[in-house]
């Protein structure tokens, strides 16, 4: 089978830096052709895969052999604690029928769902042949992460609808995985989700959020301590470059955000109409952000194309939702179809620091904000340029705001 996404390679990135090593088999390493997988992506493999991971009984290595094609039609539930997929070279192509499309009930079973503390897929290349944005249960994505101690290394998405979804996980690790062309969120953490870390990934050509943490419900956030850091997203044809929805303790670093054709590139919004918490203690820092909404899509199976007019860097509290201490320093915004930065509605203690701007159609800094009696210092600024020249723009007299993140970054 022939990938679509080509010479897309993750960046090589030290993983100890993050608590993790280079992935090995740990024992017993079983292999699924000895329980019947063929991998001649003719016959579906899902149950010979199954027996596979049912055969640990307290942890291990399951094997797909390099070079071959696994056709699946099931999803596949890890249960074991410490159990460890090792997809190297191998292809498993998810096949989704009409019928699974058209009826949301019955879910696609793209994906691979571990539901176990300590399990990983290394190396998996999942690949569908959806082309259109499925809607109802979540049986689309390629890896679901739901426990404690988890991780996504070294895997390769095409066609799912998200590539990783973390779901009540904690203690996780996404890294070094291509997502390519997914028909929603690349990287999408929720439900709880928290201690994790999303690194050197690459996210090319989605059709929703690249990178995003989603925390749904009202008042104070429940999720969060995440960093995402050194990740390279691309060329989305919806939705926005990284995301905070909702969450705290968020750390947002070194990341090359670009051609965010439909929204902003970063965007920190307690969002109304999605009915997310509120967002606290997030810190953006040394993140390149390039071309937002000034091109078009490269790729676009929508076959429509709008612009929300949000800002490269978007900030804002949607009704009674609160945004506050959350600090920017040290990025660069060069090519906006709109403004460069907006911040608007419930906003406070939000600061800009040593931002460099450029090549913005509209305003480098548009402030919008709401006060309210319990948020009434709003922006504070310094240091920022646009095209060399200091920005001159309505920043609130007060400091920046202490932020300090992600404790674990």
């Amino acid at each position: 089978m022939t990938l679509e996404s080509g010479n897309l390679q993750a960046p090589t990135c030290d993983l100890t830096r993050y608590g993790s090593q280079t992935p090995v088999k740990t024992p017993p390493v079983v292999f699924v052709r000895d329980f019947g997988a063929v991998g001649d992506g003719q016959t579906d493999d899902s149950d010979a895969i199954m027996r596979a991971i049912r055969s640990l009984s307290s942890g291990g290595t399951v094997v797909f052999d390099a070079g071959k094609t696994y056709l699946k039609r099931k999803l596949v539930v890890v249960k074991k604690s410490g159990v460890k997929l090792w997809g190297y070279g191998s292809t498993i192509f998810s096949f989704v029928t009409p019928e699974q499309l058209l009826s949301p009930e019955r879910g696609a079973q793209v994906g691979f769902f571990l539901d176990a503390p300590n399990t990983a897929a290394y190396g998996m290349t999942i690949v569908t042949n959806m082309r259109k944005r499925p809607r109802g249960l979540p049986g689309y994505a390629g890896i679901f992460l739901t426990s404690t101690g988890q991780e996504a290394i070294d895997n390769r998405f095409e066609y799912t609808s998200n590539g990783v979804i973390t779901l009540g996980a904690s203690n996780f690790l996404i890294a070094r995985n291509v997502v390519y062309r997914t028909t929603a969120d690349g990287i999408h953490m929720t439900t709880g989700s928290n201690n994790g870390r999303v690194a050197c990934n690459v996210v090319r050509e989605n059709g929703d959020d690249m990178i995003a943490v989603v925390d749904y419900g009202n008042g104070e956030p429940q999720m969060g301590v995440i960093t995402i850091e050194d990740n390279d997203v691309a060329g989305s044809y919806w939705g926005r470059g990284i995301t905070v929805a909702g969450g705290r303790d968020v750390t947002i670093r070194r990341n090359k955000i670009a051609l965010t054709t439909h929204a902003a590139g970063i965007y920190i919004v307690a969002e109304e109409s999605f009915k997310v918490r509120n967002i606290r203690n997030i810190l953006i820092e040394d993140n390149q952000i390039l071309n937002v909404e000034s091109t078009t899509p490269a790729y676009n199976p929508l076959n429509n194309f709008t612009r929300t007019q949000h800002g490269a860097i978007e900030v804002a509290g949607e009704g009674e939702r609160q945004v506050s201490e959350v600090l920017f320093r040290r990025n660069s915004v060069n090519g906006a179809g709109f403004d460069g930065i907006r911040v608007r509605g419930n906003a406070c203690g939000v600061g800009f620091s040593l931002t460099e701007i450029a090549n913005i159609r509209l305003s480098p800094m548009r402030l919008q904000i709401n006060p309210n009696d319990q948020c009434a210092a709003a922006v504070g600024c310094s240091g920022n340029r646009y095209q060399g020249a200091d920005v001159v723009n309505n920043c609130s007299a007060i400091p920046l705001p202490t932020v300090t993140g992600s404790p674990q970054s």
